[in-house]
Formats: C-alpha cells, sequence, structure tokens
C-alpha cells in the first residue's frame, strides 16, 4: 500500500442521488478525476463544464453496458445502455 495519498490516482463519481449533492456545491479537490456516468438507461445526466475540464484530475465518462446485482446472478439486468446508442 502507497502511504503517500498525493501520488494515489483518486476518481469521484457523482452517481444518482449524489449528483444533487455535487451540484449543491461539494468542493472535489482538483487533483481528483470526475467519472459521469448513465442513469442505467444509456443518458448522460451531466457533462463536464468548462471549468470541470480544466481539472488536473480531469474527467471520464462509462455507461452501465452489464449489470449485476444479487437477484441477478443467472443474468444481467436488461434495462441497461444499448452499445449502439454508445457515441465517443
Amino acid at each position: 500500500m502507497n502511504e503517500d495519498i498525493k501520488s494515489v490516482p483518486q476518481v469521484f463519481i457523482p452517481y444518482k442521488e449524489v449528483l444533487s449533492v455535487y451540484r449543491a456545491g461539494l468542493e472535489v479537490p482538483d487533483d481528483v478525476t470526475l467519472m459521469w456516468c448513465d442513469d442505467n438507461y444509456g443518458y448522460i445526466r451531466h457533462f463536464p463544464d468548462e471549468e470541470e475540464r480544466e481539472r488536473k484530475g480531469g474527467s471520464g465518462i462509462y455507461y452501465h453496458v452489464s449489470y449485476w446485482g444479487v437477484h441477478m446472478i443467472i443474468c444481467g439486468w436488461v434495462r441497461l445502455a444499448r452499445l449502439c446508442s454508445i457515441n465517443r
């Protein structure tokens, strides 16, 4: 384990209810990467604005193309981002 916390990459993912906390003014350190994700239906709820794009930590996007839960051990959830709708 690296004890120098400043050298360990960190990411903040404001998913669902945490996004409203972030928009209400939650301050994330500039060197932490902001990761934006879809809403389980393929729609991104927030894209980085100019200030967020210039952060030292940067930002990224991920889609839920597979979603597994305790009750879904045999098969995945049906309502996910369709691969054909994910574009750049």
